[in-house]
């Protein structure tokens, strides 16, 4: 059941989805264990069904078996198979919670310069339908409460709700500076730009950041701009 008829079996079902190989394999490893098996297994027996074998421990024994091969080397087996996004953010998790209403996720770090540090949560002005849902401080999470004081080196985990029915279109363009371009050396407050348009976002190396006045253009940066129609 655990090399053979498990994989073929999920192979079978996910073959329709067009799903790669290692991802069969990977729900394949994934293996038979929790309470359902048992609970079934239970049930069969309960109902006086008449078996040449102890069913309800053969499949207690088949579920501790899977608990203890199976997934205590699903993270070897996930990394071997090259299922494990490094990228990807637990944070997109949040999103099994939502149900009418959608929520958008926001992590706001507390540099030396950000004014909230040394302010407590009921002091606080946040944007309408906005919670503060966590702080991370160092190694643990802090659940805000009102005299909750936020520090340096804090990132605060915010959410915000989200409007499907919205008929706004962002069209975003990116802006490649070079060495011998006009705004190299230069900070946004410099450009004077026309109200129509905004640096958004600034792509340095593999940093991102939020441009602020005084923020310096470099050579090699790609610069996100927005422009109204």
């Amino acid at each position: 059941m655990t090399f053979i008829a498990r994989p073929v079996v999920v192979l079978v079902l996910m073959a329709p989805f067009r799903a790669r190989l290692r991802q069969v394999l990977l729900v394949s490893w994934a293996g038979l264990r929790g309470a359902t098996s048992a609970i079934f297994a239970l049930m069969a027996t309960a109902d006086g069904v008449i078996l040449k074998y102890d069913l309800f421990h053969l499949v207690f024994c088949i579920v501790l078996f899977s608990i203890a091969l199976q997934g205590t080397l699903l993270p070897f087996v996930s990394k071997k198979l090259h299922m494990i996004d490094e990228t990807e953010d637990v944070l997109k998790t949040f999103t099994d919670y939502t149900d009418q209403r959608e929520l958008q996720l926001l992590r706001l770090p507390f540099e030396s310069d950000n004014p909230w540090i040394g302010k407590s949560v009921r002091d606080l002005v946040l944007p309408p339908d906005t919670i503060l849902v966590t702080v991370q401080r160092g190694d643990k999470n802090v659940i805000p409460r009102g005299d909750t004081v936020l520090e340096q080196g804090d990132l605060a985990v915010l959410a915000a709700g989200f409007y499907e029915k919205s008929n706004i279109s962002v069209q975003l363009s990116e802006l490649k500076i070079t060495s011998d371009h006009k705004w190299n050396g230069k900070t946004l407050a410099d450009l004077r730009l026309p109200q129509e348009e905004l640096v958004v976002l600034i792509l340095r190396g593999g940093e991102s950041i939020v441009p602020q006045g005084d923020t310096q253009i470099m050579a090699g940066d790609t610069l996100v701009m927005y422009d109204t129609p």
